[in-house]
């Protein structure tokens, strides 16, 4: 299954883990995608809407993000 662009329902903070978005993002666990200018790694939950993250992927900063910032998933694997 491809890739979904999707967006966030719920607005999160810097520090939180979970995101819930309105569509499932369709790729295998794990893989990178970006909210806003922040690139997150998905570990789990990709079946659904949601999602465990790691924060701050590819020496980016853990940031706030509102409800309907877009998510984007990466084709390239980040190291």
């Amino acid at each position: 299954m491809a890739g979904t662009t999707t967006t966030l329902t719920v607005s999160i903070g810097r520090a939180e883990t979970v995101i819930n978005t309105a569509a499932a993002l369709g790729y295998s666990v794990p893989f990178f995608a970006t909210i806003d200018s922040e690139t997150v790694e998905v570990l789990a939950g990709t079946g659904g809407t949601a999602c465990v993250i790691r924060r701050g992927a590819n020496l980016t900063t853990p940031t706030g993000h509102n409800a309907g910032a877009t998510i984007t998933p990466l084709a390239a694997t980040l190291s």
